[in-house]
């Protein structure tokens, strides 16, 4: 295209497809050239089919050999799902955790859970959960955590038995989201951040210590 002279959208648009046609191939220039000009005969989607999961991984600074480093690395990924999980308004019922130790061995373990959510504080407990039941503290050089079999929110079913706190978490945790879209990931930062010898870059990943997920 740069050859025939064409380096923008505009000039594609208004190109003759015959000449497109004569140097590309009539399949190639006639899709490009609809594209080009916002020609698709596909329908418009009310909204973007629900993806298969989400998920989020961080490459250590350092090695971790011990659970407290461990907890602020998982809840760092887990702020990062579960806001991806809120800003799509889909929900998930199972949690992967991948590790990978310093000598690149790879685990994974993961776990179905008793009801949906998006909620990073219940990402974070049952990551939690599943590091303790996999993990032989051989020292990590990478961390992950998965959310699978996604749904739409709008298709909860309400327990009787929720939280009664669950509702003014799920409100926090949203009001959270709403202020780093405006302001920037670093506008609102946990405490652990602030440490010097912090494991994860909060700008990156975002943590905090593993015995108290509502801090």
């Amino acid at each position: 295209m740069e050859n025939l002279g064409l380096h923008t959208i505009g000039q594609l648009a208004s190109c003759d497809l015959a000449l497109l046609k004569a140097h590309l191939g009539e399949k190639y220039a006639v899709l490009i050239h609809q594209y080009a000009n916002g020609v698709d005969p596909e329908p418009v989607a009310e909204r973007d089919p629900i993806s298969k999961s989400y998920g989020n991984s961080v490459t250590l600074s350092r090695d971790i050999s011990d659970y407290e480093s461990a907890g602020q690395v998982l809840l760092s990924l887990c702020e990062t799902v579960g806001a991806r999980l809120r800003s799509d308004r889909v929900l998930c019922s199972n949690v992967c955790v991948e590790l990978k130790d310093w000598e690149f061995r790879t685990m994974t373990h993961q776990m179905v859970l008793p009801e949906p959510t998006d909620s990073t504080s219940a990402l974070y407990e049952y990551s939690c959960r599943l590091l303790r039941e996999c993990w032989n503290m051989t020292p990590l050089r990478l961390m992950g955590v998965r959310a699978g079999k996604i749904s739409d929110d709008e298709c909860t079913q309400i327990s009787l038995f929720d939280d009664p706190d669950l509702r003014k978490k799920k409100d926090l945790e949203k009001a959270v989201d709403s202020i780093r879209n405006r302001y920037g990931v670093d506008s609102i930062k946990r405490a652990s951040f602030l440490q010097k010898d912090a494991v994860v870059d909060h700008a990156a990943s975002k943590g905090k210590h593993l015995s108290n997920p509502r801090d």
